[in-house]
């Protein structure tokens, strides 16, 4: 399986990936539906740009999923998540850290994640060979919360270490 994570500002590169099949699976990673800038970021471009070109590459048949960074606004999730299950596009939540490991869940992302499955009506699921905690909406839309404390093997779930590198 060949996989490529991207900020999904490059139009053009991400829909000859999909006309061409290079890769299985694209992750864009977007933390604002409706920002003047997709990430946290002062360069890039507004998210409904990289969010136009998600649907864009979704309808020439590439698998495509959003990354979006929990930075303590559920607001800002829940549009998120309003929007990619209005899209049938996947999303991976993902929980802050400043570069430490913690030991434990933040009280505050699984508070988070419980308010997103119980306004999305989501189905609780557990997947054991990553550990992935995630809710899939009526129309088969994954939602996944992948907190920090994986990256310890020390998960009672799994023994397997989730990273996410950036330049």
């Amino acid at each position: 399986v060949v996989g490529l994570n991207t900020n999904g500002t490059n139009r053009g590169a991400l829909l000859a990936i999909a006309r061409q099949a290079l890769v299985d699976d694209l992750t864009v990673g977007v933390d604002y539906q409706d920002g003047l800038v997709s990430k946290n970021s002062p360069l890039g471009v507004p998210s409904q740009v990289v969010l136009e070109t998600i649907e864009m590459v979704k309808d020439l048949g590439q698998h495509v999923a959003i990354a979006c960074v929990f930075d303590g606004d559920v607001g800002i999730l829940e549009k998120m998540t309003a929007w990619c299950v209005k899209h049938a596009v996947m999303l991976k939540i993902l929980q802050m850290t400043d570069g430490h490991i913690d030991k434990g869940i933040d009280h505050d992302f699984t508070s988070m994640a419980d308010r997103i499955n119980d306004r999305f009506a989501l189905r609780r699921q557990f997947l054991p060979t990553v550990g992935d905690y995630y809710g899939v909406a009526a129309n088969g839309t994954r939602v996944s919360f992948l907190h920090s404390h994986c990256r310890t093997r020390e998960c009672d779930k799994c023994g397997h270490i989730h990273m996410r590198v950036t330049a």
